[in-house]
């Protein structure tokens, strides 16, 4: 009978030699698994088709637009009709504040059912690192979809005018106005959706929550205008959160209110521009606000 030996080599303690980059390190990887995870990258091919329709969804017009204009001419003609750059995103706000309710609840309700985020402290993170990253990823993610489509429109509207040059220095003030009024889209959609993440365990719930939040008081919105006294109508108005960043888009390029999902438009021009910006920040604050909480007390 022969019996097993086993042998122990001791090649004693060896110290990590390699660049030590800590905490900033683990930001920029949670920041990049958070982004691929947006974008469906390293998963099924379902993960993949949301994303990629609606940004789709949102260039295909960039692309259209310019050649009708440059068809129906825009001086006076049909073209007067065809949306510019102050109008794109009224035109689809709604549509992407659906795919924030339906692909951003994946970046943190992934990680509680499956206990990742558990590893990801152990790391050289803290609760609000981890908040932050996961919400830098996903805005990212959102403000680069609605900025892509608005640089293709605005080229595509100077190569169709008759004069590039002059084109270019008539509406160039445009390009950062565009990234204004989408960063404020892309604020709104992603605090909103990470905000009721934090709170729910399953994805099609945070999902309906969303998007019922946005229909019922766009809703609740106009019943209310009908039924109340004129002079609160204004008021009214403001229950329709999801109408917010369109009228941000509205300030930010000097246009009358409009494009409104709940149809208040009219009436919330009534009111002063800062109360429109004060409900707009409310808006993303108190949600910040309670994910930030969530996640502050949070044990592994």
């Amino acid at each position: 009978m022969t019996q097993a030996r086993g042998e122990v080599f001791d090649i004693g303690y060896q110290r990590y030699r390699g660049v030590r980059e800590g905490r900033t390190r683990a930001l920029k990887t949670l920041w990049s698994n958070g982004a691929r995870t947006s974008l469906g990258i390293g998963r099924g091919l379902f993960a993949k088709i949301i994303p990629g329709f609606v940004f789709l969804v949102l260039l295909i017009p960039a692309l259209v637009f310019p050649v009708l204009n440059a068809l129906l001419g825009g001086d006076g003609g049909f073209g007067d009709a065809i949306p510019g750059q102050d109008e794109y995103y009224t035109w689809f706000a709604f549509v992407f504040i659906l795919f924030a309710a339906i692909v951003g609840p994946e970046l943190l309700i992934g990680d509680k059912r499956s206990g990742v985020i558990n590893l990801y402290l152990v790391r050289p993170l803290t609760t609000t690192d981890y908040v932050l990253g996961r919400w830098l990823a996903f805005f990212s993610v959102a403000f680069a979809m609605l900025l892509i489509p608005q640089l293709t429109l605005f080229v595509g509207l100077a190569l169709g005018a008759e004069s590039q040059v002059d084109y270019i220095r008539e509406n160039w003030a445009n390009l950062p106005r565009s990234a204004a009024a989408g960063a404020a889209l892309a604020v709104f959609a992603t605090t909103l959706t990470l905000s009721v993440s934090a709170f729910v365990g399953r994805r099609a719930i945070a999902s309906v929550f969303v998007i019922g939040l946005v229909l019922i008081t766009s809703a609740v919105s106009a019943i209310a205008r009908e039924e109340m006294a004129s002079e609160n109508e204004k008021w009214i108005s403001l229950l329709s959160i999801s109408d917010y960043p369109v009228y941000v888009n509205d300030i930010i390029f000097s246009r009358d209110f409009s494009g409104a999902i709940s149809g208040a438009a009219p009436a919330v021009q009534q009111l002063p521009e800062f109360v429109v910006w004060a409900a707009f920040a409310l808006s993303v604050a108190l949600p910040a606000a309670l994910l930030w909480e969530r996640y502050r007390r949070f044990a592994l």
